[in-house]
């Protein structure tokens, strides 16, 4: 009623924050304080803190051409989905595969190295996620085999 009763977020390890914690912390500390401390938090092994960096990267890539992202914008992406993506984030799996794909440049015709290493990694993250059920992963691997049946 006045807040008394209201849990404050336990900073004592950091790798233990949710999602909830998030919210609170974002409303109650400062924007630069809170990054920081969100930022060590998904590197010291919060999913939801990893997670939470990867989507607002996501969100910040579609604002922008490929060319004209911010400094470090997508290896803060590939950092933080990929942290969320080991610790078995199916959605950060798809969300790597996707990446990869996005990649591979087809436009005139040839499939280069840089864009069958990024085929594999595609096709990784797209099998980690179907392993756990993704059903559009399952189908962008379909789509991917008919691209490696390309490069054969």
């Amino acid at each position: 009623m006045f807040g008394i009763f209201k849990r404050k977020v336990d900073l004592s390890d950091l790798s233990k924050l949710t999602i909830t914690d998030i919210k609170k912390l974002t409303k109650s500390t400062e924007p630069e304080e809170c990054g920081k401390l969100l930022r060590k938090a998904a590197q010291e092994g919060s999913l939801d803190c990893q997670i939470f960096f990867s989507t607002a990267c996501i969100a910040m890539m579609r604002d922008y051409d490929t060319a004209n992202y911010p400094p470090n914008l997508e290896q803060d992406f590939i950092t933080y989905t990929l942290m969320a993506a080991e610790q078995g984030d199916v959605g950060s799996q798809y969300n790597l595969g996707k990446h990869y794909i996005g990649k591979v440049d087809l436009s005139d015709g040839y499939l280069y190295e840089k864009d069958h290493e990024n085929l594999k990694k595609s096709e990784f993250w797209y099998k980690k996620a179907a392993k756990q059920g993704d059903k559009n992963s399952v189908e962008a691997i379909k789509d991917l085999d008919s691209l490696f049946r390309m490069i054969d």
